[in-house]
C-alpha cells in the first residue's frame, strides 16, 4: 500500500528560516508548497513554488490537502511600504482564511519576543497584531528568540565585525537577549505538528544572556579581536530618527534602536517542556555555525 504523503505550506519559504524549513521538510518526505515571490526563479524537485505577496490575493488551489501551514513571510515597515502594518495584519487574515476553508489541521505563525503590550518598534506591534489574527485551536503561535544560523540578523552582525573589527556597546550592551539556533527552531515545529499543539509558545533558551556577552563570544567564535564602542541608547534614537527625517543614508534605524530599549526577557522552560524539547545554549550553536 502506497503511503500518501503529508503537506505542508510554507510562506517565505525563501527567507532564512523558511529555507532551512524547506530543507528539513522536504528531506522528511514532506510534499512542500513554498510560497515565495518571483515564483518561476525557482526550481527544486519535490517542491512547487507558488506566487504569493502578503500585499495581494492570491490563488489557494495549492493549498489542497495540506494539513499544516507556517507563515514566516514578514514585510518591512520601510520607505517602500509605509503601510507594512496594514498589508502583514490583511495578509495574514486572507491566508488563514484559505487555509481554514482547506481545512488545515495546523496553522504555525512565527511571531518574536519583542511582540508584547509594550512594544514601541514597529516590528513588534506588527508582529503582535497578527498573533491576533491567528487564534483558535487550529492555531500555534511562536514568540521566537533571536534565530541564530548562517545567516539572518547573526550572520550580518558577524560580516560587520570582520570587516570593522568592531561592535557597538548600545545602552552599555545590557539588554536581555535569548536566543536559538535555527535547527532547534526547525525541530519546534515539527514537535508541535507531531503533538498539534495550539496556543503561544515562548520559544528562546531559558539562559539569559546580554547583547555584550553575545558579541564577546561571537568575536571569539570568529577568531577576531573587536573594539567595543559604547553608543547612548537615546542619542543613537535622536540621530536615527533624524537621519530619517532628512531621508540620509544610515545602517540603524529608529525602529531598530526603539526594538533594543524593550527588550524583554522571559521564562522558556515550561513551554519547552510541552514539547519535550531542550535547546542548545549560545556556545553549543556558535560552535555549530559556520560563520
Amino acid at each position: 500500500m502506497k503511503t500518501v504523503k503529508q503537506k505542508i505550506i510554507i510562506t517565505g519559504a525563501n527567507g532564512f528560516l523558511g529555507s532551512e524549513l524547506v530543507k528539513s521538510f522536504k528531506k522528511d518526505g514532506w510534499q512542500i508548497v513554498a510560497l515565495v515571490r518571483n515564483a518561476h526563479t525557482y526550481k527544486v524537485p519535490g517542491v512547487e513554488y507558488v506566487e504569493y505577496d502578503l500585499a495581494k490575493p492570491f490563488n489557494a488551489s495549492a493549498f489542497a490537502g495540506a494539513s499544516c501551514l507556517v507563515h514566516t513571510a514578514y514585510t518591512k515597515s520601510d520607505s517602500r511600504h509605509p503601510d507594512a502594518l496594514a498589508i502583514n495584519v490583511e495578509g495574514a487574515k486572507r491566508l488563514l482564511k484559505a487555509s481554514r476553508q482547506n481545512k488545515i489541521r495546523r496553522n504555525i505563525f512565527i511571531s518574536s519576543m519583542s511582540a508584547h503590550s509594550g512594544a514601541e518598534s514597529t516590528y513588534g506591534k506588527q508582529k503582535l497584531a497578527v498573533e491576533k489574527i491567528f487564534k483558535g485551536e487550529d492555531c500555534t503561535i511562536i514568540r521566537s528568540g533571536l534565530i541564530m544560523g548562517n545567516g539572518g540578523m547573526v550572520g550580518q552582525m558577524a560580516g560587520f565585525m570582520k570587516s570593522k573589527h568592531a561592535a557597538p556597546l548600545i545602552g552599555g550592551g545590557k539588554q536581555p537577549l535569548q536566543v536559538i539556533g535555527v535547527y532547534d527552531l526547525v525541530r519546534v515545529i515539527q514537535a508541535i505538528i507531531a503533538k498539534n499543539q495550539s496556543g503561544t509558545l515562548t520559544i528562546a533558551t531559558p539562559e539569559i544572556y546580554t547583547y555584550k556577552t553575545f558579541y564577546k563570544k561571537l568575536s571569539k567564535r570568529l577568531g577576531i579581536t573587536v573594539v567595543f564602542v559604547p553608543v547612548p541608547l537615546n542619542l543613537l534614537l535622536g540621530v536615527t530618527k533624524t537621519t530619517e527625517l532628512l531621508h540620509l543614508p544610515f545602517s540603524i534605524n529608529k525602529d531598530n534602536v526603539l526594538g533594543l530599549k524593550n527588550l524583554r526577557s522571559a521564562k522558556t522552560t515550561d513551554d519547552l517542556k510541552k514539547l519535550d524539547i531542550k535547546l542548545d545554549n549560545l556556545d553549543k550553536i556558535l560552535a555549530k555555525s559556520q560563520l
